[in-house]
């Protein structure tokens, strides 16, 4: 998992009195549920998604078959995926989406064929459910030339 970085941010948050209402969750599986301000999610990377068709449809299906076997992510209102490089969304009744990639990846472009759109995805969830994500869209399109410090966080 690319999961050690928020592991070594969460020890320095720990160490910081003003952060102690930060709380970090870091998966010990493939998948994690968890329940945001009344809103069911499930985030995974998105590659068990297999079988014939579109991406939309091997994540939809995947995602059924959850449901199915009885499983916490086949429970939730919204599934946050990465495998996939670029961003997509479908609400449908819940919602699926797909985080854009923050990497350029060669293996992508040589499978695909095109480049990865880099970008962060945020969002913000409350007691309504998910806002308008695509307005919190923001595409990488500068490198950020600044070192931070731990003094910084």
């Amino acid at each position: 998992y690319d999961i050690e970085v928020f592991e070594q941010i969460a020890e320095i948050f720990a160490d910081k009195p003003q952060y102690k209402h930060v709380k970090f969750v870091i998966p010990d599986e493939p998948h994690l549920s968890l329940n945001v301000c009344g809103t069911n999610m499930s985030f995974t990377h998105g590659h068990l998604s297999t079988g014939s068709g579109n991406i939309e449809n091997k994540i939809m299906n995947w995602w059924k078959n959850q449901t199915f076997g009885g499983f916490h992510s086949g429970g939730s209102s919204i599934l946050v995926t990465g495998h996939y490089h670029h961003h997509r969304e479908i609400n449908d009744p819940r919602t699926w989406i797909q985080v854009p990639s923050l990497d350029e990846s060669t293996y992508f472009e040589q499978q695909a064929g095109k480049k990865t759109k880099q970008g962060v995805l945020t969002m913000v969830v409350d007691k309504n459910g998910k806002e308008d994500i695509l307005k919190a869209i923001h595409f990488l399109e500068m490198i950020i030339e600044r070192d931070y410090s731990e003094t910084d966080i």
